[in-house]
C-alpha cells in the first residue's frame, strides 16, 4: 500500500480472514497505517428523496 494515492468512495473490505468492513474515518486511518497516505476516504452524499 505504501506510495498509493487516489480516492476511495464508499466502503471497503479490509478483512483477510473473515470479512471487516470499514469506511470513512476508520477507513482513512486504515489507509495511514498501511503507508497509503496519498488516499483520500470521502463519503458519498445521499440521493435527495423523490417524492412518490
Amino acid at each position: 500500500m505504501t506510495g498509493m494515492r487516489g480516492v476511495v468512495v464508499e466502503s471497503v473490505d479490509v478483512g483477510l480472514d473473515e470479512p471487516h468492513i470499514v469506511d470513512g474515518e476508520e477507513l482513512q486511518q486504515w489507509f495511514r497505517d498501511q503507508g497509503a497516505t496519498e488516499v483520500t476516504v470521502v463519503k458519498r452524499p445521499a440521493l435527495p428523496q423523490r417524492n412518490a
